[in-house]
């Protein structure tokens, strides 16, 4: 996130996203969510339902399993949103640091040939350099940026577990994807239905004003910053994540077919190419 340039570092790319609104979307965003939390309502509804009418001789049974369900669902609710809540004040966090951070740079112009470079000390470092009460270690801002360039270029498995007490090194749990010829790549369904249209690959949020409505959404992570887009989008597929992850929530509350996990999509699908996305079985077909 501090290394990432963001709309506060360019708000003329967040411009450029709003006047897409303008000429496109037909809808209200908030029209739209109000209509699935009432599909939601509708569904709950139909299983209380389904629950009350499958045993009518315990029913005293069956409100208890219906009270319980009530409750589940609004917990389940209440978490899922207390997480958001938290990403997005932590998204708001980086930021804060993210402005100190440059602020101290300019006050050292001698020693750092760009603002990003601060970003590659420790923080003990930056505390030293400020109260000056030690010399700094000898490193190279350089060498810093070559492993750092070199580092996040590794690709990490979702989860892993190692023997108790034995520690492994990044390198060794590097994983490299295979490019297969398939036309058929899996993933998670996060929302369900099927979509087919246009897909744009996206690298950062900050290209979102290249989306046309209806178009269908290919990128390696969201993140709150996203949210934007979703009513520009009419589907969405994600490199990382999970059921709980930003992109995987956020598509339920608009409805739009999405899947996530879909190891090196953004490798596989070429921006402009035509797909279809069938969430309910977490496929994408390329080239439909």
């Amino acid at each position: 996130m501090l290394s990432s340039t963001n709309y506060m570092d360019e708000p003329s790319k967040y411009i450029q996203l709003l006047k897409g609104y303008v000429v496109q979307v037909h809808r209200n965003p908030s029209e739209l969510i109000a209509e699935k939390h009432n599909e939601s309502l509708k569904t709950l509804r139909a299983f209380k339902k389904k629950i009350y009418s499958k045993q009518p001789i315990l029913f005293p049974l069956n409100w208890l399993r219906v009270r319980w369900l009530v409750y589940v669902v609004k917990q389940t609710q209440k978490g899922i949103s207390s997480r958001e809540r938290v990403r997005l004040k932590q998204a708001l966090l980086y930021s804060e640091l993210k402005t100190v951070l440059r602020r101290i740079a300019r006050l050292y112009p001698q020693r750092f040939k760009t603002k990003e470079d601060l970003y590659l000390l420790k923080h003990g470092e930056i505390q030293e350099m400020l109260s000056a009460s030690e010399m700094l270690p000898e490193f190279s801002i350089e060498e810093r940026k070559a492993q750092f360039l070199k580092t996040s270029k590794l690709i990490y498995p979702d989860d892993f577990q190692t023997p108790l007490g034995q520690y492994v090194q990044p390198k060794d749990l590097c994983v490299q994807h295979k490019n297969t010829n398939g036309q058929i790549l899996k993933g998670l369904t996060a929302c369900g239905g099927t979509i087919k249209g246009r897909a744009r690959v996206l690298d950062s949020v900050l290209e979102a004003y290249k989306l046309v409505e209806g178009d269908i959404l290919i990128t390696r992570q969201t993140d709150p910053g996203w949210a934007s887009v979703f009513p520009l989008i009419s589907g969405l597929v994600v490199e990382r994540g999970g059921m709980l992850s930003h992109g995987a929530i956020v598509s339920r509350e608009f409805g739009i077919p999405a899947v996530v996990g879909v190891q090196n999509v953004t490798d596989r699908i070429k921006d402009g190419s035509t797909i279809e996305v069938k969430a309910d079985s977490g496929e994408i077909i390329l080239n439909a």
